[in-house]
């Protein structure tokens, strides 16, 4: 599959699809402070996303710390989507115990863009001078745009409610990345904070931001890929934007960790077929048949490229390899 990536434990972005495209999906996301507390804090949190064909799991571990007196209160965890009850499991930990959540409200109704919203809440005990830590894990099904897309939507906003900034968050997304044509692009967009990739494996991106303070309790990470099948209209398209900016040699492609293995190979392989060679690849040769520039020419020799068209090729390859080569992100 393609992917493209949004991050937010409760907050969405996507640079595959507009955030304003309809939607049939599903948001959950951080651990959120009920009621203002002036002495507990979120000192960091990891979550991991695997995602599968039809449906994701998250398991989000949270620590926190209380520099106050020993207090009780209520901790909330965000639901939002399309069905009041999209959700296929959801269980929460404290210090290594399970414990029970209850809904609120009970029944949830749609908001103006037909989003049923509410909060899975538990009552959680913080000790005097002490740490504790929290699981969450959950599973939902994967999001439709409009366009075609899936995706996948973590909020993170709802870390706000905690005294003080996140000291460190990490987001590790895990997806099937296979040795195929995955047209897909990986990245995050969000307005305040630079999300940096900290390591990039085969089937693996991982984002990790420091002193994290959201602005808006909806802020949020949006994961979206294509499906395996593509469009091949929307396909000639994209190789038009993908050669456009190939040939701007000078220009910075960005930061190509945040390319698929797919995509690597599309614009590797595309500097050849713009001298037309003949590909023994059925999904290379129609991938490019279905563009309007490109001329298969045996006769031509493919291989004669430029001093910048053989520079980029290494950079593109050299990509591949690294990603390849990488072991998976552990924390």
């Amino acid at each position: 599959m393609t992917l493209v990536i949004v991050l937010g434990m409760l907050g969405v972005l996507s640079l595959v699809c507009s955030a304003n495209d309809a939607y049939i999906g599903f948001s959950g996301g951080a651990a959120k402070l009920m009621d203002d507390h002036p002495s507990i804090s979120m000192t960091d949190e990891h979550v991991r996303v695997d995602i599968f064909k039809d449906s994701y799991t998250v398991r989000a571990s949270f620590n926190f710390s209380n520099d106050g007196k020993e207090t009780r209160v209520s901790v909330g965890f965000p639901v939002r989507g399309s069905k009041p009850q999209a959700i296929l499991k959801f269980n929460t930990w404290v210090d290594g115990k399970k414990v029970t959540t209850e809904n609120s409200p009970l029944d949830p109704k749609p908001d103006d863009e037909g989003n049923y919203s509410y909060w899975k809440i538990k009552s959680v005990v913080f000790p005097a001078k002490i740490n504790i830590s929290s699981i969450v894990e959950f599973s939902a099904p994967l999001g439709d745009s409009s366009i075609g897309h899936h995706f996948v939507d973590y909020v993170y906003g709802t870390g706000k409610s905690w005294r003080g900034s996140i000291a460190r968050a990490v987001f590790d997304f895990r997806f099937n990345e296979e040795n195929r044509i995955d047209r897909a692009s990986y990245g995050i967009y969000n307005s305040t904070y630079v999300f940096s990739i900290a390591h990039r494996a085969k089937g693996q991106i991982v984002y990790e931001v420091k002193d994290l303070e959201p602005t808006s309790e909806w802020d949020s990470i949006h994961f979206s890929f294509c499906p395996s099948e593509p469009d091949w209209n929307q396909e000639r398209r994209r190789c038009h934007e993908w050669l456009d900016r190939a040939e701007r040699y000078r220009e910075d492609l960005g930061d190509l960790r945040e390319l698929s293995l797919g995509d690597l190979r599309i614009l590797r392989n595309m500097v050849f077929a713009r001298r037309g060679k003949v590909f023994k690849d059925p999904e290379l040769q129609k991938l490019f048949e279905a563009t309007s520039w490109y001329k298969p020419n045996e006769a031509n020799d493919p291989e004669n490229i430029s001093v910048d068209e053989k520079n980029l090729v290494e950079r593109l390859s050299k990509q591949e390899a690294l990603i390849r080569s990488a072991a998976p992100y552990q924390e």
